[in-house]
């Protein structure tokens, strides 16, 4: 038993004494951390309105040749993987905020395909006139700085004559977190 409580005093003067420097002193280890959230930021937007001035041909029906260039609605950096949405608030470009209505020979809607990319990642959200929300299948693998694109086309009905009136729908596009 002596020896036990030798070996156990002189275990516990080498621990105390690790902690010891030759000059007297003694040290000790803090960790420093802290957290980096999830974020997005987009560098000069463009929001303005894709404007179709004319989107009947001179007999009233949809002019789908109607083709607007693809346009960047800016330079957006994320600080770690992100996905890509689009969301259509009407379903389509309609005439207020009612239905779609292309029962007979004419419609107060025009159907469209958006398409948006950020850095090779693409959605496509196909209107069918009502709301609805298309995204990305996959992530970025990292932090990823890109411009985002965006591309219109008109795809109907090219059979119904539009009813006279201001078309419209809003468009969201998101990049990082899901609708």
């Amino acid at each position: 038993m002596k020896k036990l409580i030798i070996t156990s005093l002189m275990l516990s003067i080498l621990a105390i004494s690790s902690n010891a420097h030759a000059d007297g002193s003694a040290q000790t280890q803090i960790e420093v951390k802290g957290i980096v959230q999830s974020t997005c930021t987009i560098v000069n937007p463009d929001n303005s309105a894709f404007d179709y001035e004319e989107l009947a041909s001179s007999s009233g029906l949809l002019n789908i040749s109607n083709v607007l260039d693809p346009r960047r609605l800016g330079h957006i950096t994320c600080n770690g993987p992100a996905s890509l949405s689009i969301k259509s608030t009407n379903g389509a470009m309609k005439i207020g905020g009612g239905a779609c209505d292309s029962s007979g020979s004419t419609t107060n809607c025009v159907l469209y395909k958006a398409t948006a990319d950020w850095d090779g990642l693409e959605v496509s959200l196909a209107t069918t006139g009502t709301p609805s929300v298309a995204t990305s299948t996959t992530q970025t693998a990292g932090a990823t700085t890109a411009d985002l694109t965006l591309t219109l086309e008109l795809t109907g009905p090219t059979d119904k004559t539009l009813l006279t009136g201001s078309y419209s729908d809003l468009l969201v596009v998101k990049v990082g977190g899901l609708f």
